[in-house]
Parts: C-alpha cells; structure tokens; sequence
C-alpha cells in the first residue's frame, strides 16, 4: 500500500468511524510517522472508541505505518498501551503531554483489547477520550 493509498484508507476509515460509531479522530502525515489526534467518543457507548482505534491498528499494521499520539490525560495512558503504544520517555513533558509511539507488528493478528489488563473501576464508566 503507498501512502497516497494509505491516506485515503485513513480518511475513509475515518469518516466511518464518525457515521457509524460517533468516534471522531483525525490524522496526520508527519514525514516519518502518522500523528493520531483529536480522538473522541461521542456515541455514549462502552466500546466505540476500542473498536475504533483498534481498527485505526490494524490498519497501520498492515500499511507497516508508525502512528504517534500524545496525551495529557493520565488515566488514558495505561489504555492507549493496552494497544500497543510505548510511551516514548519516563514523565510527561514540561506541560503535563506524554508522547506515544506504536511501531508496526507485522507479525500479530488484529489488534484485539487485551483483556488481561483489569481497570479500574472508573475506567469502566463511559468518558469521552481526549
């Protein structure tokens, strides 16, 4: 898959995941990676945004794409590891953002949430993802 073909598969994808899942999300090409960002829930329902950003994964994946999020929301960090994000350093920076990066797995099935990983209990209350 080129990156024009990967594009569009983004946008479309993107563009789904808002008609049908009320999951909003945009990305970015950033010359070495995919900048993921503004990622919210609208939809009120336990799920969405898993399912969305699982997807998001496996599309990655599959195009060997690197994808980098950052995040100032601290109960979201163990979250968006749970699908496969490395925090890229040990603290958030001056103004409280942790960086993430998902390097491709070109070797595992489609992402899938681990369901290992115990949350706590107000994980488990529907939230809007930043």
């Amino acid at each position: 898959m080129n990156h024009m073909q990967l594009m569009k598969a983004f946008y479309d994808m993107r563009q789904r995941h808002f008609r049908d899942l009320k999951v909003q999300w945009d990305i970015e090409w950033q010359g070495s990676y995919w900048l993921f960002q503004n990622f919210r829930n609208w939809s009120r329902t336990k799920g969405s945004g898993a399912v969305a950003l699982s997807e998001v994964c496996h599309l990655a994946d599959r195009a060997g794409a690197t994808i980098v999020l950052w995040s100032s929301v601290e109960r979201l960090h163990v979250y968006y590891e749970s699908f496969g994000f490395k925090r890229e350093s040990d603290r958030p920076d001056r103004h409280g953002v942790m960086r993430f990066r998902r390097e491709p797995d070109l070797a595992s099935p489609p992402h899938r949430l681990n369901a290992a990983v115990r949350w706590p209990r107000h994980h488990l209350r529907s939230h809007r993802l930043e």
